[in-house]
């Protein structure tokens, strides 16, 4: 990531081991001595710890739930959306739901309300208020929860 900043990227995305991985706020004061963005997502959490998960739901923009019990409690209540129910994959931040939509056919936030909670999934009957989205090359339905982490 230091490179990329070096090189001269503004718009960074770095994927973190959840487990081994660096400490998350470095990351965030590098986007702030450097003014650059960086998007970071927090993968193989399998084992992580609640301080580790509280360091995840406090920096990480995605993080997938693998695993760990600590990441679905922890990053998982404070998620805005919530992908899939069985390995979840939590979007923390309002640049992890940009994030997201660039994979999607839809700009997601345009149907988010503040403080509310959303679920992608392949089956409506989770959700209320869904609409049909495509995800990728997939359908999928994307609706408001009552509150996350929900389970498979």
């Amino acid at each position: 990531m230091r490179k990329a900043i070096e090189l001269g990227y503004k718009k960074i995305a770095v994927t973190v081991n959840g487990y081994l991985g660096e400490a998350l706020s470095e990351f965030r004061r590098l986007e702030e001595s450097n003014d650059v963005s960086i998007i970071i997502l927090v993968v193989c959490t399998t084992g992580v710890g609640k301080e580790r998960a509280e360091e995840i739901a406090e920096y990480a923009d995605l993080a997938w739930s693998c695993a760990s019990l600590y990441v679905q409690g922890v990053v998982g209540r404070k998620a805005k959306i919530q992908i899939a129910r069985n390995i979840p994959i939590y979007v923390l931040s309002e640049k992890g739901v940009d994030f997201l939509s660039s994979y999607s056919d839809e700009n997601l936030r345009r149907f988010m309300e503040g403080g509310r909670k959303y679920l992608i999934s392949a089956a409506h009957h989770f959700t209320k208020n869904y609409r049909r989205i495509k995800m990728g090359g997939f359908n999928t339905y994307f609706g408001e929860v009552d509150e996350l982490p929900l389970e498979g």
